[in-house]
């Protein structure tokens, strides 16, 4: 005679009713990777993750660990994917973004890595270091270029919508692409006056780590003001080279005076304003199209250019 078998939720509910007893003597699968990870022992903490999730894919947290433990190991591609269990999880997140988006850097997937620092900064993340690396990506041309980068700020941004608890730089990167970047190209200059222009690369590189202007930089405000004031028969621009972008940037009048006045209003370089002025700055030069000398123009520099690598070969082919 063939035994009874009880129903499934009589047997669900005699199991939680009656538990099985726990071997106290055997760790989990997480205990296992905690302690295989205080080991630096990445394979095995690995292993015993995966178990983890395997048996409850719920965990999150040890999603991110499982990552953790795979990019120790160099294996990046399953890392992402273990980083993006944990992001499908909790889509709230800011860390899994950060993560992935390192390794993006890191395996050089540029778009796919400013996909997730945006990600992040809209999750939440407020680490001036997280900024400063999208800043950096933004910089850089890419296989895309100027256009190709505006398009994918775009269209990552769309289905973003602005957040109490956003860093400010997205609003700075959405001004900026929706305003400035949204704008008709300006038609060319009917002045037909010889063009001042002046480098500023040395000022805008001092902006970046300090506010207020020391004697070289007052100095190189002043003449720019100066010449401005007694231009007469010149046309003054400005224009620099700033990290990532190996080609020269017309910074408008208009911007160099607001962060100028702005940086000589107080010492404090944390201060909010400040730290929103510097970021709007750098990314309108991010994200601006080279900039072409005139015929005629003359070049002043006041600052110092030894930083700049290549900086006399740019200014051969400027000549040409």
């Amino acid at each position: 005679m063939t035994k009874p078998r009880w129903p499934r939720f009589v047997r669900r509910m005699w199991r939680t009713v009656n538990p099985r007893p726990v071997d106290p003597t055997r760790p989990s699968f997480v205990q296992r990777g905690d302690e295989a990870r205080a080991q630096q022992d990445w394979r095995a903490a690995a292993a015993a993750y995966r178990s983890a999730v395997e048996i409850e894919p719920t965990l999150g947290p040890i999603w991110i660990q499982l990552g953790h433990a795979l990019k120790e190991q160099a294996e990046f591609p399953a890392a992402l994917e273990a980083y993006g269990a944990a992001s499908a999880l909790q889509p709230e997140l800011a860390e899994p973004h950060v993560y992935m988006a390192h390794i993006c850097k890191q395996l050089g997937r540029t778009e796919a890595a400013i996909v997730h620092f945006i990600r992040a900064l809209h999750a939440g993340e407020q680490s001036r270091a997280q900024s400063e690396e999208l800043l950096r990506l933004l910089a850089q041309h890419g296989d895309i270029g100027r256009t190709g980068i505006t398009k994918l700020l775009r269209r990552t941004l769309a289905p973003l919508p602005p957040g109490p608890n956003e860093a400010a730089l997205l609003g700075q990167i959405r001004r900026i692409i929706n305003e400035d970047m949204a704008a008709p190209p300006p038609l060319a200059s009917a002045d037909t006056r010889p063009a001042l222009v002046f480098d500023i690369s040395d000022l805008i590189s001092y902006y970046a780590n300090a506010r207020l202007p020391t004697g070289i930089q007052r100095v190189q405000i002043e003449t720019i003001e100066g010449a401005v004031a007694r231009a007469g028969e010149r046309e003054i621009r400005l224009c620099c080279f700033i990290e990532g972008r190996e080609e020269w940037l017309e910074l408008p009048l208009a911007r160099m005076r607001a962060i100028a006045r702005l940086s000589t209003a107080g010492g404090d370089r944390f201060e909010p304003a400040w730290i929103e002025a510097v970021e709007g700055l750098r990314l309108y030069l991010s994200l601006t199209e080279p900039f072409e000398f005139p015929q005629g123009a003359s070049l002043i520099n006041l600052g110092t250019s030894w930083w700049l690598q290549n900086y006399f070969l740019f200014v051969r082919r400027a000549k040409r």
